[in-house]
């Protein structure tokens, strides 16, 4: 997975889940790989879209702000993909 694609995915479910998470949850969603986990936590947290405090992952008004975009830009996918699928 590339460090881009990881950081989409997790600023993403962290919008939709609507909380924060504890940091070992996106070590694991993330392959286990703890410094792959800790480049992406490093890329979101310098660019100002979660905090890290105690382990425990937040997104700030910026991170939810990409992260509804993300959302919102999978739904419409989604429902473009749903139309143009044939019907049977």
């Amino acid at each position: 997975m590339e460090t881009k694609a990881a950081c989409y995915i997790v600023l993403e479910t962290l919008t939709e889940v609507g909380k924060g998470c504890p940091e070992s949850s996106i070590y694991i969603a993330l392959g286990s790989n703890l410094d792959f986990s800790n480049d992406v936590i490093g890329i979101l947290t310098q660019a100002g879209f979660i905090t890290n405090k105690r382990h425990w992952i937040e997104l700030t008004p910026k991170g939810k702000e990409i992260g509804e975009k993300v959302v919102a830009a999978k739904a419409a996918m989604a429902a473009r993909k749903k139309a143009e699928a044939p019907t049977r």
